[in-house]
């Protein structure tokens, strides 16, 4: 994550995706959550961000670092494969 910050990664993405305090966003294949911590933090606690993955470890690790960051506007579902 430390790379992908110093490449200012997020903040590109969440710039050209125009990401505004106060939206609700996706993260669909959220994986270990790179982009759903930095959502977090751009939409705000008036914002929410809807956190998938399909597999059952990795959500449940992403829920725990939601939980440990206490990223209270991110709701991590479990998704199911095409």
């Amino acid at each position: 994550e430390e790379a992908r910050d110093r490449l200012n990664e997020a903040v590109a993405v969440m710039n050209r995706a125009q990401i505004a305090p106060g939206m609700t966003v996706a993260d669909i294949g959220a994986g270990e959550g790179y982009y759903t911590v930095r959502l977090a933090q751009r939409v705000g606690k008036d914002g929410r961000v809807l956190a998938e993955d399909i597999m059952p470890a990795v959500r449940d690790a992403l829920a725990e670092r939601a939980a440990r960051e206490r990223l209270d506007n991110v709701s991590v579902r479990l998704g199911a494969p095409a």
